[in-house]
């Protein structure tokens, strides 16, 4: 019984006396070495059962091997997704910092072009009110008498002028308004409860105001005037001027009846 285990190391070390003795394994595969051991085996049935022992050792081993290269594969394919995952997300957070960066930036842009847009329909406003009652005091507030009724025929040719232009940037402002009120509301620059009507209320006011205007100087002309001749030749033009301004104002207030708006 004791011998056995001799015989079966013996034959062992024969066989890798051998193996290694005719064949050099570093240049072989591992199939290679396989059907070299199989070729042992058959040629020297001693050694069959130590090739077998071998052949699974290097098979386990092999199996082994695979599986912890297949372990490391997937854990590094797991790490190249959190990676590429990980990557994607701070991508897609930059995008979304930079599109956020961009809109702040417009509507910046944007506000401060409506805004000036704004101040300059303030000022040009505020220059044909200047201008208006600069004239109408030029005008003086008596009544009509042969002495003043050229000159006054003169300022107010003057005055249905500023009348006309400043009319003409009214109806600008509220075009302006009306084409971008929502944008004056998303950009806080009105109130969000504001609407057309409200934000129009003080051109509103003026237009009444000028077409007051218009309509007490045409009666105050018509009545003076009468149906003098000479009268009616230095004050003719401007009566005419009068209610040709006037038309305008009641153009607007028809289109605004039938929801066309002014242009």
């Amino acid at each position: 019984m004791r011998r056995k285990p001799k015989a079966f190391l013996n034959a062992a070390a024969c066989c890798f006396t051998v193996t290694t003795s005719n064949l050099d394994l570093r240049h072989l595969n591992a199939g290679d070495v396989t059907n070299y051991l199989f070729q042992l085996a058959n040629s020297n049935r001693k050694t069959t059962a130590a090739i077998v022992i071998v052949i699974l050792l290097a098979f386990l081993l092999g199996a082994a091997a695979d599986a912890g290269m297949r372990g490391l594969a997937k854990e590094k394919q797991i790490a190249q997704e959190k990676q590429f995952q990980a990557a994607m997300k701070q991508a897609q957070q930059k995008r979304a910092e930079d599109a956020q960066r961009q809109k702040i930036a417009v509507d910046a842009a944007r506000k401060a072009e409506l805004e000036n847009e704004l101040n300059q329909f303030s000022s040009t406003l505020n220059y044909d009110m200047s201008k208006l009652n600069a004239t109408g005091a030029e005008y003086g507030s008596g009544a009509l008498t042969d002495y003043n009724f050229a000159k006054r025929v003169e300022i107010t040719k003057r005055l249905v002028l500023i009348i006309n232009e400043y009319k003409s940037h009214l109806d600008g402002f509220e075009q302006f308004v009306h084409e971008n009120l929502a944008e004056l509301k998303r950009l806080g620059i009105t109130k969000p409860e504001t609407s057309e009507a409200d934000a129009l209320q003080g051109s509103t006011k003026a237009k009444a105001f000028l077409k007051s205007m218009l309509t007490e100087g045409l009666a105050e002309f018509e009545k003076f005037v009468g149906h003098n001749a000479a009268r009616l030749k230095t004050a003719g033009e401007v009566i005419q001027l009068i209610k040709d301004s006037l038309a305008s104002f009641e153009q607007d207030a028809g289109a605004a009846a039938t929801g066309t708006g002014s242009a």
